[in-house]
C-alpha cells in the first residue's frame, strides 16, 4: 500500500494527524460500545502509537504489526499442538 493506488498513497495519511486517526476512534468506540474485544486490540495500538513504543511514527504500522503477530501467535500455537499431538500418536 506504501506504493499508492493510482494516485491515492493509504501509507500517507497514517504520518500526522488525518481522518484515519478519527475513522480509528470512531471505529473503536463503536466496538466498546457493542463489546467487542477487539477494542482492546484498537485501545492498545492507540496507546502505543501515544507513547511512541515502536521506532515508526506512521499508525499505519501501530495498526497492522499488532494483528500480524497475533495472527502469528495464533498460527504458531496450532502449529505446535499438531506436531506435539503428532509424537503423541507414534
Amino acid at each position: 500500500m506504501a506504493l499508492g493506488i493510482g494516485r491515492l498513497d493509504p501509507y500517507a495519511f497514517g504520518w500526522s494527524f488525518s481522518f484515519l486517526f478519527v475513522i480509528l476512534m470512531i471505529v473503536t468506540l463503536m466496538l466498546i460500545l457493542i463489546k467487542n474485544r477487539f477494542s482492546i486490540v484498537l485501545i492498545l495500538c492507540i496507546l502505543s502509537y501515544d507513547v511512541k513504543i515502536m521506532e515508526s511514527v506512521n499508525l499505519w504500522d501501530y495498526l497492522v504489526d499488532p494483528i500480524f503477530m497475533i495472527i502469528s501467535f495464533i498460527f504458531i500455537v496450532n502449529l505446535v499442538i499438531k506436531k506435539v499431538s503428532k509424537k503423541e500418536a507414534v
